[in-house]
C-alpha cells in the first residue's frame, strides 16, 4: 500500500503509470487492428477455398462426363461388360459431384443459373448415351444412327464446355480478387505485428506472448495458402492431363470406329485383304489406347503410393528374349532389334512388371524416332563389367545390373535432356509424331521405385542411349 501511495503521488511514478496506461491503451488498439485484420484474411483465406473447390468440382464433373463418353463408346465398339460398369459408375459419379457443386453455390444465383442450364445439358446427353446403349443392344452393327448420336452428343459437349468456362472465369476472378485481399492482408499483418513489438517494448511477458500467437496465426494462413496454391497446380494439371487424354484417346478410337465401319463392308465383299488390314489397326489402335492407359495408371499409382516393388528372382536373359520379341511384333519387324548379353549374372531379384515397363517404353519410344530398318539394342551389363564411361550412375552401388538401349535416332536436343522425365513434357523435334510425354515419367517412377539411377546419353541426328542401373541388393547364384 505504501508502495502504492508512492507511486500515485510521485510525479516520476506518475508520468511512469501514464506511459503505461498509454502503452496498454496503444497495444490494446494495436490488438484490435490485428484481431480485424484476422477475420478479414480467414474470411479470405476461407473464400479462396470455396473458388478452389468449385473450380475442381467442374473440372471433375467434365472428367466423370468424358469418362462416361468414352466407356460407352468402349463398349459399344468393343462389347466389353467393363466398359459398360465403368458408365454405370461415372454416371453415378456425375450426378454426385453435381450435388456437391450445387451445395457450395447455395447463395450465388448468378452461378447457379448457369449449373442449371449445364444440368439441362448433361441430362440431354446422358439420354442421348442410353439411347446408345439400347441401340446397341438391338442392333450390333448399326453403324449410322451410332454415329448421329455421337455427333449430337459431341455438339452437348460443347455447349456443356462453354458454360463450364463461363462459370470457372467467374470462380478465378474471384479467385484472383481474393488472393489480392489476402495478400494485402498478410501485408498489413506484417506492418501491424511491427508496430505491436514497438509498442510492446516496455511489457516483455505480455509482448511475448502477443508475438508468439499472432506469429502462430501468420504461419498458419501462409501455410494455407501455400497448400491452396499447390492445389491450384494439381489442378492444373489434371486439367492438362484430362485435355490430353481426351486428345489422345479421340484418334485411336476414330481409327476403331471407321476401321470397324470399313471392316463390315470387307466383310461382305469377301475382301480378305481388306479385312485384315483393317483388323491389324483396330488392334493397333486397341494396343496404344492399352499402352496410354497403363502409363496413366502406373503414375497415378505412384503419386498415391501404391505402386509398390515386389522384388522376385528374375532369369535375366529368357526376359529380355521374351520381351524383344514382344516388342518386334507389335512393331511388325519394321526395325532390327538386337538383344546383347554381357553379363555372368543369369538371375537377379527384380521386380518383374516394373522391368517390363521400364524397358518397353524404353524400346517403344527407341522404334518411333528410328529410321525404319535401323538397328535398336537391348544390351545387359555387369556393374563389373560395364565400360568406364558409365562409372557415373553406378558409382555408391555395391551390386547392380545395368541395362542399356541404344538406337540410331533422331536423338534429343541438350535443352531438353532436363526435362525429359516431367510427366507431359516432349521435346522440340517431335515434329508430327505423335506421343504424350508420360513414357520416360514412367520409367523415371519405375526406376526410383528399385532405388536405381538412370542416365542418357544423345545429340541430335547421332541416336540416344539411356543407361539405368538397379541394385540387385541379393544376388542369386544358379542351383
Amino acid at each position: 500500500m505504501k508502495w502504492f501511495r508512492s507511486l500515485k503521488w510521485s510525479s516520476e511514478y506518475q508520468w511512469l503509470v501514464g506511459g503505461l496506461l498509454g502503452s496498454l491503451f496503444w497495444i490494446s488498439g494495436s490488438n484490435l487492428i490485428s484481431y480485424r485484420n484476422s477475420i478479414q484474411l480467414i474470411e479470405s483465406n476461407h473464400q479462396v477455398l470455396k473458388s478452389y473447390e468449385i473450380i475442381q468440382h467442374l473440372t471433375t464433373v467434365y472428367a466423370d462426363m468424358t469418362v462416361a463418353e468414352s466407356a460407352r463408346r468402349g463398349y459399344v465398339l468393343l462389347d466389353d461388360r467393363a466398359e459398360k460398369d465403368r458408365y454405370s459408375a461415372s454416371i453415378k459419379d456425375l450426378d454426385t459431384e453435381l450435388i456437391q457443386l450445387r451445395q457450395h453455390l447455395n447463395l450465388d444465383s448468378e452461378q447457379t443459373l448457369r449449373l442449371d442450364r449445364m444440368e439441362v445439358l448433361i441430362r440431354d446427353r446422358v439420354v442421348l448415351l442410353e439411347r446408345s446403349l439400347k441401340l446397341y443392344k438391338i442392333d450390333k452393327t448399326e453403324v449410322i444412327q451410332q454415329q448421329d448420336i455421337t455427333r449430337a452428343s459431341v455438339q452437348l459437349r460443347e455447349q456443356i464446355q462453354r458454360l463450364m468456362v463461363e462459370m470457372q472465369k467467374v470462380e478465378e476472378s474471384r479467385l484472383r480478387r481474393w488472393l489480392q485481399e489476402s495478400q494485402a492482408n498478410i501485408r498489413d499483418r506484417v506492418f501491424i505485428e511491427a508496430w505491436w513489438l514497438v509498442s510492446a517494448f516496455g511489457i516483455v511477458s505480455l509482448g511475448v506472448y502477443l508475438v508468439q500467437q499472432q506469429l502462430s496465426q501468420r504461419k498458419k494462413s501462409e501455410a494455407q495458402r501455400e497448400k491452396l496454391l499447390e492445389q491450384k497446380d494439381r489442378d492444373d494439371l489434371k486439367l492438362k492431363f484430362f485435355s490430353m487424354a481426351s486428345h489422345e484417346f479421340r484418334t485411336p478410337l476414330s481409327v476403331i470406329l471407321g476401321s470397324s465401319q470399313l471392316l463390315l463392308t470387307s466383310d461382305q465383299s469377301g475382301d480378305r485383304d481388306k479385312v485384315r488390314k483393317n483388323t491389324l489397326r483396330i488392334q493397333s489402335s486397341a494396343k496404344a489406347m492399352t499402352q496410354l492407359l497403363n502409363d496413366i495408371l502406373t503414375l497415378a499409382r505412384a503419386e498415391a503410393g501404391s505402386l509398390m516393388c515386389q522384388r522376385d528372382r528374375l532369369e535375366l536373359t529368357s526376359f529380355c528374349l521374351n520381351l524383344v520379341e514382344d516388342i518386334d511384333l507389335a512393331n511388325a519387324h519394321r526395325h532390327v532389334i538386337q538383344f546383347i548379353s554381357r553379363s555372368s549374372q543369369q538371375y537377379a531379384n527384380l521386380d518383374e512388371k516394373l522391368l517390363y515397363l521400364i524397358l518397353s517404353n524404353l524400346l517403344l519410344n527407341a522404334i518411333k524416332y528410328s529410321p525404319i530398318q535401323s538397328e535398336i539394342q537391348l544390351i545387359l551389363e555387369d556393374q563389373f563389367h560395364a565400360p568406364s564411361q558409365i562409372n557415373s550412375i553406378t558409382s555408391g552401388v555395391r551390386d547392380g545390373i545395368i541395362f542399356r538401349v541404344q538406337d540410331q535416332g533422331q536423338g534429343i536436343s541438350p535443352t531438353d535432356i532436363p526435362h525429359l522425365y516431367t510427366p507431359f513434357y516432349r521435346g522440340q523435334n517431335v515434329g508430327l509424331i505423335a506421343g504424350t510425354g508420360l513414357g520416360l515419367a514412367v520409367v523415371k517412377t519405375c526406376v526410383d521405385l528399385h532405388h536405381g539411377t538412370i542416365a542418357v546419353e544423345s545429340n541430335p541426328m547421332q541416336g540416344t542411349t539411356f543407361t539405368f542401373c538397379i541394385p540387385t541388393q541379393t544376388r542369386i547364384d544358379v542351383t
